[in-house]
């Protein structure tokens, strides 16, 4: 059985896009099957990115945490760097917005491997098995873990509607949500000080 995954983040021009990040994972066949349900290739790449059809098509999507699971995380990483750049200013003069970044990118992973790799070994995978279908928004956060990537397929459509529902504030069934940004924050302000 072969498991697919995608990851993609949401957020707004003016906070930054990396608010919410969504997760897919499943079984190749639930998550193609999940794709021709919502029968996404009837709209043209134009008509997706209309609130009315993303709100419509959340809300038909179902993970049974079973041959599929989705996570959505707030993430509030592009205000959490904000924030630790200017904290670290007076100490850090010369610290780099990438080496806090990568950080953030670490304690994230660490945040969500467990939840993952509960759900990949029960179909006999490890983390380093999954490949994650993601845009460039994404594939910092997967090259610097040590994950492995691929561009966009179902699994990535997926989570992006997961990331966009959360953001708008339409969670669609089965996604488990979290909320990381105040222990990746308190964790950076301690390593950055």
């Amino acid at each position: 059985m072969t498991l697919v995954a995608g990851m993609d983040v949401s957020g707004n021009p003016n906070t930054g896009n990396h608010k919410f990040m969504g997760i897919v994972i499943g079984t190749k066949d639930s998550i193609d099957s999940m794709a021709r349900q919502l029968n996404i290739k009837q709209f043209l790449p134009n008509q997706i990115k209309l609130t009315k059809i993303r709100r419509d098509l959340t809300s038909q999507l179902q993970f049974d945490g079973k041959k599929n699971i989705a996570f959505c995380v707030k993430i509030e990483r592009d205000q959490i760097i904000k924030d630790i750049k200017k904290l670290s200013e007076k100490k850090h003069p010369h610290l780099h917005r990438s080496k806090i970044i990568s950080t953030h990118h670490y304690l994230l992973l660490q945040h969500l491997r467990e939840k993952i790799l509960n759900f990949a070994i029960t179909h006999k995978y490890s983390l380093s098995d999954i490949v994650f279908e993601c845009d460039d928004d994404c594939r910092d956060f997967i090259q610097s873990n040590g994950l492995h990537h691929d561009n966009g397929g179902n699994a990535y459509m997926l989570s992006d509607l997961v990331a966009w529902g959360n953001n708008r504030g339409y969670e669609a069934d089965g996604v488990i949500s979290m909320d990381v940004t105040y222990s990746i924050k308190e964790k950076l302000k301690h390593d950055f000080k």
